[in-house]
């Protein structure tokens, strides 16, 4: 499968995330016959499967939907950044647990320049963000800045977070970038709902839990499975 392509400068509709078998011919549930299924973002899972979250242009009512996806680069001058935005620790390294999936895209994590933040991200193009965020406003004011100015600085295929406070700025403006979000529920968490993941569920384009028991709190979320 090649790499996934960036998100097209035309307006486009998150119509429906669906899982598939790499090869499958895709067809998505409830989605409404508009625009051509174009640029996809992949997440590969242990099983070899492979999650999509397909955009659709709004440009073209005639096109059929069901055709298989397409993945190819639009630009491949400029495919896209993606987002990987975390707290460090646990947080980080769960992102940093996709690796198999990221390492092919040109990627920019959104951390805390903590001592081992910084050893695990050598190499890495690392914006530091304002820490501690628990119950502090002005560091949620502070990262709310700093969100907008990589949004608008960067083009921004997708967000792709485990939280925690960190993430709440950056997946709310991307949402008003029309910049798709996803949000993956830590894995320590199982009977309890996250803060984080609260304040961002309304602005997702797709949840991913790691239990099946975590689904009880998030009923519409995908199993992934664990990532440590």
């Amino acid at each position: 499968m090649s790499n996934p392509s960036s998100t097209q400068t035309m307006r486009k509709k998150f119509h429906a995330m669906v899982i598939i078998d790499v090869g499958d011919r895709v067809r998505l549930p409830g989605a409404p016959t508009c625009g051509s299924i174009c640029p996809s973002i992949a997440l590969f899972t242990d099983w070899g499967r492979v999650i999509c979250w397909c955009m659709a242009a709004t440009e073209n009512p005639s096109a059929r939907v069901g055709s298989r996806v397409d993945t190819t680069i639009e630009n491949a001058n400029d495919p896209g950044v993606l987002l990987l935005v975390g707290s460090s620790g646990g947080h980080l390294a769960q992102l940093l647990a996709l690796r198999p999936w990221y390492e092919s895209w040109r990627r920019c994590w959104i951390t805390f320049d903590t001592p081992e933040a910084v050893s695990q991200l050598v190499g890495e193009e690392v914006v530091p963000a304002h820490h501690p965020t628990t119950r502090n406003v002005p560091n949620l004011l502070r990262n709310t800045v700093l969100a907008w100015r990589v949004l608008r600085s960067r083009r921004v295929a997708a967000v792709v977070t485990t939280g925690a406070g960190v993430a709440v700025p950056f997946v709310l403006l991307a949402r008003l970038w029309r910049v798709p979000t996803v949000y993956i529920e830590v894995y320590d968490r199982i009977d309890t709902a996250t803060v984080t993941a609260q304040l961002c569920r309304p602005f997702l384009s797709a949840m991913l839990v790691q239990w099946d028991e975590q689904r009880r709190q998030y009923p519409e979320a995908t199993v992934v499975g664990t990532l440590l």
